[in-house]
């Protein structure tokens, strides 16, 4: 696949390719003249200014695959295998080449030293290239893809939203949701009919966060529009980050027009949520929607609903494909599943949700199937220098430089052999003694101050969830289905039976 393949292709993401017309010919042959220029400019360099010329360290590796070979890994749901295969061959630390980067270097971390090290310094700034999740809410300012004061503000007013006092209140909401749930499963246990695992976690958890958070009960229509409108602009974010120069030429591109329509859709339904909580006649005092629209620092209503988007597009998919990916590998494990089950069932109920064995398999849920492959991105504001050592396997010590953009991968760290052993085995034990090198890797919610402001409740979520059902309900494969990856990693067509617990 070439560059002007990926730059026009309007389905990119399912390989399916669509004939240019005369005006796209003509911005492809622009294109092209932009394409040379770039690649001139970047290749002398090999995609960064070399450190060894102003310093006496090395620079990281880089994997052995060239821009349009990484550029076509990064805009599909290759991405994943295509980064660990860069791990296997390359060392924990290495360097990839896309072109129009303008940033000296662009690395992949699977080592937690270097992990810890970047998530946990005040200084690092967030990518420009995570604006292109602005188009999630027709651009602007907002909590995930902004920096500095808005940032600032925006974390510091929603926090206390996620207090001990207010998670309680949220729990009673996530219950009352399963309650729902449990009762359908009743239904399919009867009749043995198999329901969409990815399908049904993501309508629990949709409806967890816009009531707990946002006091907005969303309608079935509302939630298969949002569903719709998420998956459509997501998808071109990913192409949009791998390909800059689609959105240079959007106005030529289909699924670029598109997308563009499906965020001024989402970006109304946040206003609508704003307004829905305006009209309440006695809103509940410092939930996640109080604190946005009485938040002074806002200068428009347009940056509170973004808010509210970008907090709900976040706060249910990766807690509902946790839930799916770990539930699915109970499943496909019956004597894990058994073992998590005779443990719930012989402790008491007010302490199901502490439990150990519980607690480890969602660990190795987490573990096994990484829901954000890529984790967190950063980009240094000084030069930083790792140090080689065994753990890190790093012949010399490298510099890193300043402006640089490292990934800090999660999912390179859960499938680190030197840190686990059978990385691709479902094995909640390894959780009952683990090394301190595990426990250092383990780091599923981000570290520092920009790590999951919501996390609070997506523990509160899964450990509720996977308690509930484990005790009271057997789960069997009917179709393990398969994955798609958009910016997570999300369960396709997996089927699970369901009959009530015999314990």
């Amino acid at each position: 696949m070439d560059y002007l393949t990926l730059l026009f292709n309007s389905n990119i993401t399912s390989g399916r390719s669509t004939t240019l017309g005369n005006n796209e010919i003509i911005v492809a042959a622009a294109a092209v003249a932009l394409l040379l220029f770039f690649i001139t400019t970047v290749v002398r360099g090999g995609g960064g200014a070399s450190t060894k010329s102003r310093t006496n360290y090395a620079s990281a590796n880089f994997c052995n695959y060239g821009y349009f070979a990484t550029m076509k890994a990064f805009s599909n749901k290759s991405m994943p295998g295509f980064v660990k295969k860069c791990f296997d061959e390359s060392g924990s630390i290495f360097r990839i080449k896309l072109p129009f980067s303008h940033y000296p270097q662009l690395v992949i971390s699977g080592d937690p030293g270097l992990n810890r090290q970047v998530l946990n310094d005040k200084t690092s700034a967030k990518t420009k290239g995570i604006r292109y999740f602005r188009l999630v809410h027709d651009g602007g300012d907002d909590i995930f893809t902004s920096d500095g004061p808005f940032w600032k503000h925006s974390r510091k007013a929603i926090a206390p939203a996620f207090s001990n006092s207010h998670i309680k209140r949220m729990n009673e909401v996530v219950d009352r949701k399963i309650d729902d749930f449990t009762k359908k499963l009743d239904i399919l246990a009867q009749s043995r009919e198999s329901f969409d695992l990815g399908e049904e976690f993501i309508d629990l958890t949709l409806s967890v966060i816009c009531e707990s958070a946002f006091e907005y009960p969303l309608s079935i229509e509302e939630k298969k529009k949002f569903l719709e409108d998420v998956d459509i602009v997501v998808k071109e974010v990913r192409c949009g980050m791998a390909v800059p120069l689609r959105w240079k030429f959007g106005a030529f591109i289909p699924n670029v027009r598109r997308a563009r329509k499906s965020g001024k859709s989402l970006l109304a339904l946040g206003m609508k949520i704003l307004e829905s909580y305006r009209q309440l006649k006695s809103p509940i005092k410092g939930t996640v929607v109080d604190l946005i629209a009485n938040n002074e620092n806002y200068k428009t209503d347009k940056e509170r609903a973004s808010d509210i988007l970008l907090l709900l597009f976040g706060g249910h998919d990766t807690t509902a494909y946790t839930l799916s990916w770990t539930l699915l590998a109970l499943a496909k494990n019956p004597e894990e599943q058994l073992k998590l089950q005779k443990e719930l069932n012989s402790t008491a109920v007010d302490k199901r949700t502490s439990s150990v064995g519980l607690n480890n398999v969602i660990k190795e849920g987490m573990r096994l199937t990484t829901v954000a492959p890529m984790g967190s991105v950063r980009a240094l504001t000084h030069d930083l220098v790792v140090n080689a050592d065994e753990k890190n396997g790093l012949e010399n010590d490298i510099l890193i430089p300043k402006g640089a953009v490292v990934m800090c991968s999660q999912m390179l760290l859960n499938h680190n052999p030197k840190y686990y052993d059978d990385s691709g085995v479902f094995k909640p034990s390894r959780w009952l003694n683990p090394s301190e090198e595990a426990l250092s890797s383990f780091m599923p919610f981000s570290l520092g101050r920009r790590n999951c402001v919501g996390q609070s409740l997506a523990k509160v979520e899964i450990v509720n969830v996977l308690s509930r059902l484990c005790t009271n309900y057997t789960f069997t494969v009917e179709e393990e289905g398969t994955f798609d990856l958009s910016i997570t990693y999300r369960p396709v067509g997996a089927q699970l039976l369901v009959s009530k617990a015999k314990l």
